[in-house]
């Protein structure tokens, strides 16, 4: 009888190792066909896999918030009479009162994973941390938001490798860019620095498409330039014309140069003057080129609005062409003389002058 038993237990045993044997083999199968079949459809190929996960890009659907955070939403928005002025006080609260600290995004990871109560009472973190506290205020606010990962025109740019994350809010009928990170201020040496404005609120895709680039774009919008639109504010722009606008492209469209001014020559590989007013700048351009490099001899014009300076000068070498303005406005016309030439003014009260744009005559 125990030799029968060992017999029938020997016997289950090799029945189980087989069918443990055979399960593992199908499976080994099946996962096979299915990856065989899904690099087919390039769907695990990278910038087709990209373009679907980010061609709607997600809506964070939480929506957790305690009494407290209900209370303080309330306070932001209440007297509100439309959802852009809602979007506005949630942008305003926000980059009043958040601070962008990049150790305390180590500690908090995934934004997503705490509850919105205590994002608001940490109110430190990353853009990603910006981004969902700015997303859910907004989804509690009845607003129709989503959160937007890929490139912001800062430092080098790569393709495939996003390095940031923003907001897109339906209003009057379109998309517009809030990215309540870079409207709350910079980081100078690791430091926070405070220094809000608006400039980040309700982009239009024309303006936003200067310095922010989303990673649904990289779909077949990459290839060349051919795929590029300069006009028009739907345009999609091709990711090589992106890399070459200048980090300051967005702060010279604020000042007054044209957007698809701009783009086009970056789409030509023209590099953009060298912009050195600060962020809420005073500084109206009316008129000056586009390209920073400038032909030897060409007749060059210069208008600007600026209530704060006293006197504005062109600069080569050593010779100046200035002149006051009491009405804030300023016109002058020089010839272009080979090396560097420089746009300068001089605040009211100060002796010194400062740099407002760079060109370079000649060479490149």
């Amino acid at each position: 009888m125990r030799c029968g038993l060992a017999s029938v237990y020997w016997w289950f045993k090799l029945f189980s190792r087989c069918r443990s044997v055979l399960i593992h083999y199908n499976l080994f199968l099946w996962l096979a066909l299915h990856v065989s079949q899904a690099l087919a459809n390039g769907a695990i190929q990278g910038q087709a896999s990209l373009h679907e996960k980010f061609a709607h890009p997600p809506v964070i659907s939480s929506t957790v918030g305690d009494e407290a955070s209900a209370t303080l939403l309330n306070e932001v928005v209440q007297g509100a009479k439309s959802d852009y002025e809602k979007a506005h006080r949630i942008y305003r609260w926000v980059i009043k009162n958040m601070s962008h600290d990049p150790r305390a995004a180590s500690r908090i990871g995934d934004p997503a994973r705490h509850a919105l109560s205590q994002l608001l009472t940490s109110r430190r973190g990353s853009c990603a941390v910006f981004a969902d506290v700015t997303s859910r205020l907004m989804v509690l606010a009845g607003l129709n938001v989503r959160t937007v990962e890929g490139v912001a025109r800062v430092g080098t740019a790569r393709r495939g490798q996003a390095n940031h994350r923003w907001n897109e809010v339906w209003l009057d009928g379109e998309w517009r860019v809030v990215d309540t990170t870079w409207g709350a201020g910079y980081l100078e040496g690791g430091r926070f620095v405070r220094d809000n404005t608006d400039l980040f609120f309700a982009m239009p895709a024309e303006l936003a498409k200067l310095s922010h680039y989303p990673l649904r774009y990289w779909g077949g919008y990459a290839s060349g330039e051919e795929s590029t639109v300069v006009a028009g504010g739907q345009s999609r722009l091709a990711f090589n014309t992106f890399t070459k606008l200048s980090e300051q492209a967005i702060f010279m469209a604020a000042a007054g140069f044209s957007a698809d001014d701009l783009l086009r020559a970056a789409v030509h590989g023209s590099a953009q003057p060298d912009w050195y007013q600060p962020l809420n700048t005073q500084t109206k351009v009316i008129q000056a080129p586009v390209s920073k490099v400038l032909a030897p001899s060409a007749e060059v014009r210069f208008q600007f609005e600026n209530q704060a300076y006293e006197e504005m000068a062109v600069v080569q070498g050593r010779k100046w062409v200035r002149q006051r303005a009491k009405t804030g406005l300023f016109d002058l016309a020089v010839s272009a003389l080979p090396g560097e030439l420089l746009v300068m003014g001089r605040r009211k009260g100060q002796d010194e002058f400062e740099a407002v744009l760079g060109y370079q005559v000649g060479g490149r």
